[in-house]
């Protein structure tokens, strides 16, 4: 691996006959071989209790897959979480397509150039008027979101990676190759959001 090399971390979360896939992005800031592993140590040790915690207990985090985006390895792992990790609040899983949401944002004039990520499995209790999050929801996604940005932030713990937005196009015509535009900060809409849902 290389300097500014791209890895996607995709996390599975089970619920049901629901899973509900979850994409992440960080950039090499090292030639160390092994910097794309230590993503995924760090992810199942340090950070799946967090992202689990916002979650209905029917949720079960089994499994993370690391693969490249720009790189030359042909990167593509699946790690097993033995035991799974399962939610943590509250009582059933709301329908799959319900999802909280975490907005991403880079700085500078590409602060337009947002991520989300859909978090499917919030307990149906937690909604209030069937379309907001409550406070418990809140601050716990908040917790896992400083989490990420402790570890993968711009003045994150780890070193050899940065969390970053894909970009794939610029004035809607495609990028070659790809870029990854460093998160800076987060918010945590209170209205909840839909997702596509497929059964398995």
């Amino acid at each position: 691996m290389a300097i500014g090399d791209i890895v996607q971390l995709r996390t599975e979360v089970a619920f049901g006959q629901i899973l509900s896939l979850s994409a992440f992005h960080f950039v090499a800031l090292t030639n160390t071989a092994t910097w794309a592993d230590r993503i995924a140590d760090k992810w199942v040790d340090d950070v799946a209790t967090f992202f689990t915690a916002m979650l209905s207990p029917d949720c079960s985090h089994g499994q993370v897959e690391l693969h490249d985006v720009i790189g030359n390895e042909h990167h593509r792992t699946f790690i097993d979480i033995i035991p799974p990790v399962m939610g943590g609040l509250g009582g059933a899983a709301a329908p799959g397509q319900v999802a909280a949401k975490v907005t991403w944002y880079p700085g500078g004039s590409h602060r337009s150039q947002r991520g989300r990520t859909f978090l499917g499995g919030v307990a149906a209790d937690q909604i209030e008027n069937a379309r907001r999050i409550n406070g418990d929801v809140d601050t716990l996604i908040r917790a896992w979101a400083d989490t990420m940005l402790s570890l993968w932030g711009p003045s994150g713990t780890e070193s050899g990676a940065q969390l970053v937005i894909l970009s794939r196009q610029i004035d809607g015509a495609p990028r070659s190759p790809v870029v990854g535009l460093p998160v800076l900060e987060y918010n945590v809409p209170s209205i909840i959001g839909t997702q596509r849902r497929r059964l398995l």
